[in-house]
């Protein structure tokens, strides 16, 4: 796998990576995954605001990808390499039943918007978008009554 994401990056193809969790980081050893990054050298890379603290993404190789660290309804932090971070608010909105796949779509968002060309706090504008449409429609919060999904 590494090898199809080296070539990937070699043939000018962005490759994005999300930390994924603090407990797979834990068990897979934080050093081993800090030299998983550097190998990979990824353009972008996502963290959760744990996943962040535990990685300090402050230091190398993330400093080298364009960072963006999710905090639920909090604010986006938005890191391009060399620069400081910033502060991307997230829309107000009513409490969600369930933020199942809200990360992945910011995720989605975030780089459909950075590939058509956008700056990265408005790509995180876009990414905001899509994981509250995921917050507030049908899917995963789908409820299982008498053995039945409705």
């Amino acid at each position: 796998m590494l090898r199809l994401i080296q070539h990937a990056g070699q043939a000018g193809i962005p490759v994005s990576l999300d930390a994924s969790s603090t407990g797979m980081i834990a068990e897979y050893g934080l050093p081993r995954y800090r030299d998983l990054v550097a190998a990979i050298r990824p353009d972008v890379f996502f963290a959760n605001t744990s996943e962040a603290r535990l990685l300090d993404v402050t230091r190398p190789p993330f400093t080298q990808a364009l960072t963006v660290v999710k905090d639920g309804a909090g604010a986006t932090t938005v890191t391009v390499p060399g620069g400081a971070p910033q502060a991307v608010p997230v829309p107000a909105a009513p409490a969600a039943r369930d933020s199942t796949g809200a990360g992945d779509a910011f995720a989605a968002g975030f780089l459909a918007a950075l590939m058509r060309g956008a700056a990265p706090v408005a790509a995180a504008g876009e990414g905001h978008a899509v994981a509250r449409s995921i917050l507030f429609s049908p899917g995963a919060t789908d409820q299982v009554n008498e053995g039945t999904v409705h």
